[in-house]
């Protein structure tokens, strides 16, 4: 089974079980996992485990502009989504058209939690740094430095659930993808993991033992206050060096650091789901 097939058998389990909740179609999905696959890292040695990316709109699924910045490679802009990994969301001038207007919005907490974890000194965010051709070089140096140390960020959902207000709906949602996310955690060598969001720590914090990760930690999510009043981003921190992961940007980009790279195999989803045969949890539906 490839990543198509797993992302559509997951769209039918989330409409048979809530067919009246408006979700993505499964085009954003796949979108989605192939922005994250460009960035999966040689071995990964930390996956930073977030709830979702943001609801994208049919609407919103236009293909990216290149605009020509060194050294993004022209295969890379595929169609625009809300996430992390797109460099467009958040970059209106990425986009050739701007063709409805709910394709606003940025990622602006996870940038800095990224900057955070790899120590990448330079400025990514539109408050910080207005020039878009710098900026968007910056971003591309900081994903480029995440894979590089063997950062890889994974969601506890392919399809977006930050628009369901109904928690208990959201949570069988995320339950109902259990299987596939601890699978693709254990055909990765089960590295250490800092969960991301109350929801992805109720969720897998007792069963991530269980699939071998020995190492770890959760944070709120960075836009939320409590993330702050918490010093949620030092935690992330120290989580860091626990786990002895050493960056490579500390002064700047690594000459050792690839910024361009051919497209990685896909995961073996079959291997996924065969090695993880037996967990039990009460949240796994």
């Amino acid at each position: 089974m490839d990543h198509k097939s797993a992302i559509s058998n997951i769209d039918n389990i989330i409409k048979r079980n809530h067919p009246k909740q408006i979700m993505e179609g499964s085009n954003i999905a796949l979108a989605v996992w192939n922005y994250r696959q460009y960035f999966l890292p040689p071995k990964v040695r930390l996956i930073v485990l977030a709830e979702s990316h943001v609801f994208t709109e049919n609407c919103c699924a236009v293909p990216l502009n290149n605009p020509h910045v060194s050294p993004i490679p022209s295969s890379y802009y595929k169609d625009f989504n809300k996430f992390f990994y797109c460099l467009g969301y958040g970059e209106q001038k990425a986009l050739l058209t701007v063709p409805c207007n709910k394709c606003g919005g940025r990622t602006t907490g996870f940038w800095n939690l990224m900057k955070a974890l790899t120590s990448y000194p330079n400025m990514v965010s539109n408050k910080t740094n207005p020039y878009f051709s710098s900026r968007i070089k910056n971003k591309w140096e900081l994903l480029s430095c995440m894979r590089c140390s063997g950062i890889w960020l994974l969601d506890a959902s392919f399809f977006a659930v930050n628009h369901i207000k109904d928690t208990n709906v959201r949570l069988s949602i995320l339950s109902s993808q259990i299987m596939h996310v601890l699978g693709i955690i254990n055909t990765l060598g089960a590295p250490s993991i800092l969960m991301v969001g109350k929801n992805v720590q109720t969720l897998y914090q007792g069963l991530l033992p269980q699939i071998g990760v020995k190492k770890q930690e959760w944070i709120y999510m960075p836009h939320l206050p409590q993330y702050h009043t918490k010093n949620h981003e030092l935690k992330a921190i120290n989580f860091i060096k626990q786990i002895g992961l050493s960056s490579s940007c500390i002064n700047g980009l690594d000459v050792k650091c690839p910024t361009q790279w051919e497209m990685p195999n896909d995961i073996e989803w079959d291997s996924c789901f065969s090695a993880i045969q037996g967990i039990s949890n009460k949240y796994i539906q």
